[in-house]
């Protein structure tokens, strides 16, 4: 069998193809959203393009992660990566409670892939670092988009690779805070517990839901926290409701044997009224 002629690969410019961002690039990705899905393992739907955020600007792609339902952010530049750029990727993410924040370059330096690390360190963020390349072959042209940087937990490891201990809690609590967070309890963020803790609003300033996970025996507890003067006064109301509180509890956790110990606990209350 003859061998067919063959052609010669050559890198092309994105800007030969896609000269300007928005009028070319931007309609051209977003009608090509599977070329993503692909590279970054998502499935993602189109909502808009250069969406107009109040207080943020337009984003040159606003999209949804349908296995997750959760809002996608894409900014696009066909240069290298610039501060410029990330910025504004933020400020939309910002603006739309975005949590998924997708940034395509010509390029990357590497002080921008930490930074989307750093965002990736951050529970229910994902951040992903795409570049945007293109290649010729005779008078044929295709696009190329590689991901350089995705979420830790993405990426295949060895299985004897060690897994730090600030990794393993952020896979435990990840899925939390995210359930969570659709269920109308966010992080409070600035001042919020980290590390072993994750702290919740509850819809009142200074009262937190908090979870810690205990050394060693791997076991999860809850808290109620008060925060300010009237911690005491908090403290009173929830005793008022206690048989309420207990039977919800355990009827949740299918306990209602008798004898069980209170979640309030009264001991707390001679503490309490001390301080």
């Amino acid at each position: 069998m003859p061998v067919p002629e063959l052609g010669k690969l050559e890198p092309v410019r994105p800007r030969k193809i896609w000269q300007h961002e928005e009028r070319d690039f931007t309609p051209w990705l977003a009608n090509n959203l599977h070329l993503l899905n692909e590279a970054l393992d998502l499935d993602l739907e189109l909502i808009d393009t250069e969406s107009y955020l109040p207080g943020s600007g337009r984003v040159d792609i606003l999209a949804k992660d349908q296995d997750r339902d959760a809002v996608v952010v894409i900014e696009n530049q066909l240069e290298s990566s610039d501060d410029d750029h990330f910025a504004r990727l933020i400020g939309y993410a910002a603006s739309r409670n975005a949590r998924i924040l997708i940034w395509v370059a010509g390029g990357f330096y590497e002080w921008h892939r930490r930074m989307l690390d750093w965002l990736n360190a951050v529970d229910g963020i994902d951040a992903y670092g795409v570049e945007v390349s293109a290649w010729r072959i005779g008078a044929a042209m295709a696009p190329e988009l590689r991901c350089v940087a995705r979420p830790s937990a993405r990426p295949h490891r060895q299985a004897d690779a060690p897994v730090s201990s600030a990794a393993r809690l952020a896979r435990f609590y990840g899925p939390v805070v995210e359930q969570l967070r659709r269920a109308g309890m966010p992080p409070p963020g600035r001042g919020g517990f980290r590390g072993r803790w994750r702290s919740f609003a509850t819809g009142h300033a200074r009262l937190f839901y908090v979870l810690q996970i205990s050394d060693g025996d791997g076991n999860a507890w809850a808290f109620f926290n008060a925060h300010g003067d009237q911690h005491r006064q908090v403290y009173r109301a929830l005793l008022r409701h206690q048989a309420q509180i207990d039977a919800r509890h355990w009827r949740c956790r299918g306990r209602m044997a008798r004898g069980r110990k209170s979640i309030l606990d009264r001991r707390q209350d001679a503490r309490i009224a001390g301080r």
